[in-house]
């Protein structure tokens, strides 16, 4: 039903659709495989989904009225008639990442289709209406026909309210699918979409809306309008129609071109003709014709359209050229400078100023023409001026180029007759040296009279680079300037300064073999250093520039007066100060504006500075004047200066209390200050044994105490300021002195101890000691074996603080360090001390016995490697001689000992 929503989930066919003449949206989805039976009529919009396939009628037509977007496939079956019909009125797109393989396509009359992918068409494609390829293509075998404007058809038909049918057709052609349809009773932008098998019945895009017999029907056709974004452009192979079947680009069909191309219009296939015949053409980026173009509407420049040799652009009566022209967006009608053959622009039916927008492919030299009757014009321009104004021409020599714009252009009139004013553009690169150089009203319009050219005529434009003359008759045009009456161009000095670098006259000449050289009438102003003129001095001279005849030009000499200012100079007095009640200083100036490395010395007077100020002037301000410096080449101007008299001022020191220190403490500042900063601080040290000073550093000499002044004196303008003292401390240093370790065998003399130290400070060793320290110890040559201690003692410095750590004396046995010892002796009446010297630990049994071998005590004794003593209570046992014995694993020691009560 119209409007209605259709879904189809199954994989069977629709059946006939002659009874369903208009479908919602229709949507193809679940897999499914849609085959159509009868001719699909009318569908909004269509939608394949993803895996699912919509395969159209062998015959007739589908029409779809919105957009397509075929995520499955949608195809025809093989060796199908059935077309796709576009009909909408809004802007239709055919979209999604499926396949389309259809037998036909149509895009109506009054539709705009925007291709968002690639088709495939079989049989024929025929574009009434828009179609946008964008970068996409049309693919397969099908034709490819672009409709023009059909001559209106007119018929008769019946209607009925609601009905997408006309019945009772006779005259309307089946051929007209795709084309609209008016009349009473039919809604505007009405296509037609298809055709009954016996023609009497036109099926419809939009309902009738009104019932009638007898209807006056016209069926009409404007020109298909085809719009890409590919490189290739129309290119039969590679471009957007790429279908393999014949083409066909009817006459007044419309081109959008979006992408630089070097084939932006289509060409029939088999066609010989040398140009295309276009309704209107948008050109919005760099293209290069493939054909010749005719445009009955609109050109319109958006990029710049070169046209290749022989090519022509053809602006047909009552069409225009607009768009965005400008230095980037014109024609560049091309040549070849070999064979002379040149593109132009004609433009037909000109009856008021029109611009041609016309340039080489490097540079826009647009022209504008005002006719006084109707008239039909044909421009071209090229590069490069010659003799006869030809392309292959001879070339001006490059001395006559100076004068003239190095372009010619090419203007006929192919009709109309009278004056018409004609205005040349150009860019200054094309202007020669001296062309240049020239005023406005030294320039002018040349033309060529087939081999030579005019003197200038008309009104030029140097600064707007135009050229503007009343001509009757068309030819070769071209700017030139009028002849010199001198070979060369000697122009005004511009007013010099005292001081500017040297600078070259300027004289131009087209005697290029002669030099130009210059003099100067005074060279105290100015002299001639290297053909440049060398300023000298301030004042007024004569530059006069010549030269001599090469023989073709004559000799010439012109004079320019030459004003050379002084230069700006100023005078500054320096401001002073000084005390009061002291003599006034040396009074001094400042100097702005000398040039050239100078100084005073080249003033004719020199500068006189007094002031009001006296050697017993208050305190207060006084002006110090300068005058009286003159000079040939300075304007001189003097800035006067300042004498402050200051009254004379206390001064007061600011020293903080100083750290304690250590002896060996780097130097350090003393860190006083002073409200004024003009006089140094001076410090004294009351002892010099504890520190002595060094400019302002303060260098500790030794511990103790000493007081450290800052003073400052006076002078002229400050009174001394009163001493400040502050205490430094330094306290002693830290000496560690330690007894080296030693060894001896018992029975031998002491040997030498010896110390070690840690803690000296500025390099110092025990010599700076009075005395050094030395090792005190009780054992003597006759010490039994054991351990004694070493005893640093005796050390004296101001400077240091004495840590001692004692060392030991090893006393081995008499066998040395390599048997075992054991010794046994009372160190009181009750106490008995047993010592022994194990060469490696061992436990063993200490017993005491009788001289009759009795057992009286026992100790169990752990003997490490070395010395170990013991003690064995014995407040009971009596006076007399006793037998110590020690075994152990390795151990069998015996000794008789007396016990004494």
């Amino acid at each position: 039903k119209p409007g209605s929503f259709w879904h189809h989930r199954a994989n069977n066919g629709l059946g006939s659709f002659v009874n369903r003449k208009s479908f919602g949206k229709f949507i193809v989805e679940n897999n499914a495989t849609l085959t159509a039976d009868g001719p699909v009529y009318r569908i909004n919009n269509l939608t394949v989904e993803a895996g699912s396939s919509f395969i159209t009628h062998t015959s007739g037509q589908t029409a779809v009225m919105g957009n397509i977007v075929v995520e499955g496939t949608l195809s025809s079956p093989a060796a199908a008639a059935n077309e796709l019909i576009l009909a909408g009125n809004a802007t239709q797109t055919i979209s999604g990442t499926g396949s389309i393989n259809i037998a036909g396509l149509i895009v109506g009359d009054r539709s705009t289709v925007v291709l968002n992918k690639s088709i495939g068409v079989d049989q024929s494609v025929i574009v009434n209406g828009k179609l946008n390829f964008g970068t996409h293509q049309l693919t397969g075998n099908a034709i490819f026909i672009a409709e023009g404007v059909v001559a209106p058809v007119t018929a008769t038909g019946t209607t009925v309210t609601g009905s997408y049918q006309v019945t009772g057709n006779t005259l309307v052609p089946a051929t007209a699918r795709g084309q609209s349809i008016g009349g009473p009773g039919i809604a505007p932008n009405t296509v037609i979409v298809s055709f009954s098998i016996t023609n009497d019945t036109i099926y419809l895009s939009n309902p009738l809306t009104a019932s009638a017999t007898g209807v006056a029907l016209t069926v009409t056709t404007g020109a298909a309008t085809l719009e890409t974004s590919n490189t290739n452009g129309f290119d039969p192979v590679t471009g957007s129609a790429a279908v393999t079947g014949n083409k066909t680009y009817k006459d007044s069909i419309n081109y959008i071109i979006n992408a630089a191309t070097s084939m932006p219009f289509g060409i029939s296939t088999g066609s010989t003709a040398t140009s295309v015949h276009t309704g209107f053409a948008i050109i919005n980026a760099a293209v290069t014709t493939n054909k010749g173009v005719s445009v009955n509407e609109y050109l319109s420049l958006n990029g710049k359209m070169t046209l290749r040799p022989a090519d022509t652009v053809h602006i047909l009566n009552g069409a225009v050229i607009n768009g965005s022209v400008n230095t980037s967006n014109y024609i560049a009608t091309d040549y070849n400078s070999t064979t002379g053959l040149q593109s132009i622009v004609q433009y037909d039916g000109a009856v008021s100023a029109v611009t041609l927008p016309v340039g080489t492919v490097n540079y826009y030299l647009p022209v504008v023409i005002t006719p006084t009757v109707v008239s039909d014009f044909a421009v071209a321009v090229f590069e490069g001026i010659t003799t006869n104004a030809a392309v292959n021409g001879t070339p001006l020599t490059p001395a006559q180029k100076q004068t003239v714009v190095n372009a010619v252009w090419n203007i006929n009139r192919l009709t109309g007759s009278g004056n018409a004013d004609l205005q040349l553009g150009w860019v200054t690169a094309l202007e020669g040296s001296t062309f240049t150089t020239l005023p406005s009203t030294d320039i002018g319009m040349i033309i060529n009279n087939g081999s030579s050219w005019s003197l200038p005529l008309g009104v030029g434009d140097n600064t707007a680079n135009t050229a503007l003359a009343a001509v009757s008759s068309f030819g070769s045009f071209s700017a030139g300037a009028v002849p010199p009456a001198q070979p060369f161009i000697f122009n005004a000095i511009p007013v010099k300064t005292y001081g500017d670098p040297d600078f070259n006259g300027g004289a131009t000449s087209l005697n290029t073999t002669q030099p130009v050289i210059y003099s100067s009438s005074d060279p105290a102003v100015a002299t001639i250093v290297n053909g440049d003129i060398h300023i000298v001095g301030a004042g007024a001279a004569d530059i006069t520039a010549s030269q001599a005849s090469d023989g073709f030009y004559p000799a010439a000499s012109v004079t320019r007066p030459l004003t050379v200012n002084k230069a700006a100079l100023t005078v500054t007095a320096d401001d002073k100060l000084k005390f009061e009640g002291q003599a006034n200083p040396a009074l001094t100036a400042s100097y702005t504006g000398f040039v050239m490395g100078e100084t005073a010395v080249v003033l004719l007077t020199p500068a006189v500075l007094t002031t009001t100020a006296v050697l017993n002037s208050p305190p207060g301000t006084y002006p110090i004047t300068v005058a009286g410096a003159t000079s040939v080449n300075y304007d001189i101007s003097f800035v006067n200066g300042v004498l402050t008299v200051q009254p004379k001022q206390n001064q007061t020191i600011t020293f903080n209390a100083i750290p304690t220190k250590t002896y060996g403490n780097a130097d350090f500042a003393a860190g006083g200050s002073s409200t004024n900063n003009t006089i140094p601080i001076t410090y004294t040290s009351s002892n010099t044994g504890v520190a002595t000073i060094i400019g302002s550093t303060i260098h500790i000499t030794g511990a103790g105490t000493t007081t450290i002044t800052a003073s400052q004196a006076g002078n002229a303008g400050y009174f001394p300021a009163a001493d400040v003292s502050r205490t430094l401390t330094v306290n002693k240093v830290n000496l560690t002195v330690r007894a080296r370790d030693t060894t001896k065998v018992e029975g031998q003399v002491n040997p030498d101890f010896t110390l070690t130290y840690a803690g000296f400070v500025l390099g110092e060793t025990p010599l700076n000691l009075s005395p050094a320290p030395v090792v005190a110890t009780t054992a003597t040559t006759n010490s039994a074996a054991g351990y004694y201690a070493l005893t640093p003692e005796g050390g004296v410095s101001q400077n240091y603080n004495f840590i001692y750590v004692a060392g030991r004396l090893t006393i081995y046995p008499p066998g040395g360090n390599g048997q075992q010892y054991m010794n046994a002796f009372m160190s009181n009446s009750t106490t008995l001390n047993v010592r022994v010297f194990s060469v490696e630990p061992v436990l063993g049994d200490i017993r005491l016995y009788d001289l009759a071998g009795r057992p009286l005590m026992k100790k169990n004794f752990f003997m490490p490697s070395g010395f170990a003593t013991t003690t064995i209570q014995i407040p009971t046992l009596p006076s007399g001689l006793y037998v110590v014995a020690i075994t152990g694993n390795g151990v069998d020691l015996k000794k008789t000992i007396p016990i004494i009560k």
